[in-house]
């Protein structure tokens, strides 16, 4: 095992640990030294395991923690005050790094575009919103003239002010985890598709019932699914995949499972 890290990836490495600790310090208001602390913690376990990672591996994920780190702060901070903890953390512990060897066009880890983070169906999704609907709002009603202040009231002007999002013009660009995704939707499914022929274990002939049921799925791609015989778990597990920006190909379908097996909710 390598015993240090080339000069290329101690400046990544650089980038990364000065990412943190910058969210780390908004994150704890202003504490510098706590943020040292935890930032210091980071970069003793990113470097373990860089240093355990085979080498032509270790630009790629650096390069995706880099612009990660580098995205959240900004991609959470139209988000009101109260929510932003929670939106982060989620954010950081569901954190993949993405593998693109052997791919002509590999995956970019942040889709482009994508300013903000928003909440779908229980998952986190990178999504795109317009510049006019990332706004400013009190987080409590300004208090109207001529009220009468109890002791301890806040007063006029001294309301906590926020961030809000406006949703109503979002695109949803991709789950940040989409195995979370898979899992719920391969779960919702199972209880909303047909039942199976008994004997076979096929659908096929429940097409028209299918195509009623997931109508966000194209025509032509559920009857090849239908065609080559799939059973009815794994037609929900090929739903969930295509809704969940996934390779949903019946030959993918062992990747799937796993993903299925590990996914965490």
């Amino acid at each position: 095992m390598e015993a240090f890290l080339s000069a290329e990836e101690e400046a990544e490495l650089g980038i990364i640990v000065r990412a943190a600790h910058d969210l780390f310090e908004k994150a704890l208001k202003g504490d510098r030294p706590a943020a040292s602390i935890v930032a210091a913690l980071v970069e003793g376990l990113v470097r373990t395991a860089l240093l355990r990672a085979k080498e032509d591996r270790r630009m790629s994920y650096l390069d995706q923690w880099r612009q990660f780190l580098s995205w959240l702060p900004s991609a959470v901070e139209s988000t009101a005050e109260r929510e932003k903890p929670a939106i982060a953390e989620r954010a950081l512990r569901q954190f993949r790094l993405r593998d693109g060897r052997g791919k002509r066009k590999p995956v970019p880890s942040i889709p482009g575009g994508a300013n903000c983070l928003l909440m779908k169906d229980g998952e986190l999704w990178y999504a795109k919103v317009p510049f006019q609907d990332l706004s400013v709002v009190p987080d409590h009603p300004l208090i109207e003239s001529g009220t009468t202040l109890d002791q301890g009231d806040q007063t006029p002007g001294s309301e906590t002010v926020s961030s809000a999002i406006r949703t109503e013009h979002a695109v949803y660009l991709r789950p940040f985890y989409p195995p979370g995704v898979l899992k719920r939707e391969y779960n919702r499914l199972l209880r909303s598709l047909p039942p199976a022929e008994t004997e076979t274990g096929s659908i096929a002939e429940s097409e028209e019932e299918i195509a009623t049921t997931v109508s966000d799925v194209p025509a032509a791609r559920l009857r090849r699914w239908l065609r080559e015989g799939v059973t009815r778990s794994d037609l929900a597990l090929l739903i969930a995949a295509y809704r969940a920006g996934l390779t949903a190909k019946v030959s993918n379908l062992p990747h799937l499972h796993t993903d299925l097996h590990w996914a965490k909710l």
